[in-house]
């Protein structure tokens, strides 16, 4: 090709290409490793889970009719103490992930950057998931199948707590599998990305792959919990798992976290420069 001062033009190109690549990711270092900017990041995040929560709290579902439910059984299982409470579904959906992350990327000596994405990523998740379960529990209005003895139905009104009363209205879709496949799917995007490398040059690579699938078990189990109990059907807790799975899968995605090196090493070996010119 065309040649200057030895150069061709191609190797100029390609030199000034990996100069920008280099001046990107040292600003998007530094933009990502700035506490206020994270913090800035977070409040979208942070304002949709509480306005979901408080709607939650204080918006009623709709009132389907109970006669819509010609099959009476389906809604009169007795009411059960739930097996996960909602302090351990924080717990296992958000806390346990958190800080196992925090922990690995400790280790590992993730870079900052890589660590505020993760977790931004996580916080976005969960925001999507408690957006998309509330809208979707308030429009359907589902009634649980344990309906009739939660809000004390006497065949013409309830009677129970209006708090209970509200629950009891809202079935589908299922919160607990949602939160907990979102937490945990998202668990196993990082678990994926942190121990492919080690898996594969390791004979334990089948260990390694059941870890990555660990989390998910955590989360299917939650799920079959709250049908034992009678506050949800199979319909529910599937449609709470595709929910929280896919906002996890994308969120994990569009962050590009797939890609993004993890240690400075791999930084360093990413943005290498191509030879002498």
């Amino acid at each position: 090709g065309t040649r200057e001062g030895g150069r061709t033009l191609g190797d100029m190109a390609e030199y000034e290409h990996f100069e920008d690549r280099i001046g990107y990711l040292s600003e998007r270092n530094q933009r990502c490793s700035s506490l206020p900017m994270f913090v800035s990041a977070l409040l979208p995040s942070l304002v949709i889970i509480v306005s979901a929560q408080t709607a939650d709290s204080y918006l009623e579902p709709y009132q389907r009719n109970v006669t819509d439910y010609k099959d009476g059984p389906s809604i009169s299982f007795p009411v059960r103490p739930s097996i996960v409470t909602e302090t351990d579904l924080v717990i296992i959906s958000w806390v346990a992930p958190s800080l196992l992350m925090l922990t690995i990327s400790w280790l590992k000596k993730t870079q900052p950057k890589r660590i505020f994405r993760i977790f931004l990523a996580f916080c976005e998740t969960a925001a999507a998931t408690f957006l998309f379960v509330v809208v979707g529990k308030k429009v359907a209005g589902s009634l649980r199948p344990c309906f009739i003895a939660m809000c004390q139905w006497d065949g013409i009104r309830c009677h129970a707590d209006p708090v209970e009363v509200r629950d009891s209205r809202q079935s589908f879709p299922s919160g607990h599998a949602s939160s907990s496949a979102a937490g945990m799917i998202f668990l196993s995007h990082f678990l994926h990305h942190e121990l492919q490398s080690a898996s594969s040059r390791t004979s334990l690579s089948s260990l390694f792959r059941l870890m990555v699938l660990a989390p998910a078990l955590v989360a299917f189990l939650v799920g079959i919990a709250r049908t034992i109990t009678y506050h949800h059907r199979f319909e529910d807790v599937i449609m709470g798992f595709v929910l929280g799975a896919s906002a996890a899968t994308y969120m994990w995605r569009s962050h590009g976290l797939y890609n993004m090196p993890c240690s400075n090493r791999e930084l360093d070996l990413s943005v290498s420069l191509p030879g002498p010119l």
